[in-house]
């Protein structure tokens, strides 16, 4: 299973970098929906058991963000509100969820919470990259870094359980990990900044909130995690889906991210957004 998961991992890093670095500009956004799709796809098994069902619903998600992301009349900042509500849901009602461990009673709120967790993490992605690469790689390196933190502290001086009865791995000495995990990352950002102008200009437009925000990435992170176990347990299963060899499904691999770029990307519009207003 270890070896699986190097590989796996490897090989995906590889196509990241290659679709980053070296692919046409069209691709990147087609990666995007595809991975939104499979995702979809995962969601819906979650609740659904017809093949039917499941792949409308993924269609139909792909074609929404497809939609929005090819449509040359869309702004940034006409995002803005989508991200804010991807905040509110994330921010507010996912941690109420999670302490009522409350269940989808319709397939209509499951489909709506599908797309509140997968649509905007679609977009955000695409946001991000325009922003520059080292951006949208930093964005997720946040949460990866802030996953290995939580882990390896967690493993060594964890005790205290953060919710057992949705994942019991997880410790309050982990999640203290982490962000002190994505605070010394946060640091190291600024001192490579001066090798990327993107970069760069993020951490000036973050001003004062660079660590805070690191900080709620983080916590966002861990959320995300802690939502879908919740739904998995709730559906019976133990990883979304099979796609990804010693991981998974691809909702197992972007469970943090789901919760943490469409924040990362409405700070960041919004932040740009404020630099204009003062500028003029």
């Amino acid at each position: 299973m270890l070896k699986q998961r190097i590989l796996t991992t490897c090989v995906l890093a590889l196509l990241l970098a290659s679709l980053l670095y070296r692919s046409e500009a069209w691709v990147w956004p087609l990666f995007v929906v595809v991975t939104g799709v499979l995702a979809s796809e995962e969601w819906a098994a979650l609740h659904w058991s017809g093949w039917r069902l499941k792949v409308g619903y993924a269609a139909f998600s792909g074609i929404i963000a497809a939609l929005i992301i090819a449509s040359p009349d869309i702004h940034a900042i006409a995002l803005l509100p989508l991200f804010l509500i991807s905040a509110f849901f994330w921010m507010l009602l996912v941690p109420l969820w999670l302490a009522r461990q409350w269940t989808f009673q319709s397939h209509g709120l499951h489909a709506l919470t599908g797309w509140l967790v997968i649509v905007p993490t679609m977009l955000a992605v695409n946001e991000l990259k325009l922003h520059g690469v080292a951006v949208l790689i930093v964005s997720m390196a946040v949460i990866w870094i802030s996953d290995v933190s939580a882990y390896f502290v967690g493993k060594a001086i964890g005790k205290t359980r953060l919710a057992p009865s949705i994942s019991p791995g997880k410790t309050w000495e982990g999640v203290l990990g982490a962000i002190l995990g994505v605070v010394c990352f946060g640091f190291v950002l600024r001192e490579l900044s001066v090798f990327d102008t993107q970069l760069a200009r993020v951490i000036h437009l973050a001003g004062w909130y660079w660590f805070p925000s690191l900080m709620l990435l983080a916590l966002l992170g861990i959320e995300g995690d802690l939502f879908e176990s919740w739904l998995k347990r709730c559906a019976g299963v133990k990883d979304s889906g099979w796609i990804l060899p010693g991981h998974g499904g691809v909702l197992d691999r972007i469970d943090a991210l789901t919760a943490a770029l469409p924040i990362a990307a409405g700070l960041l519009v919004w932040a740009a957004l404020g630099e204009k207003q003062h500028v003029f």
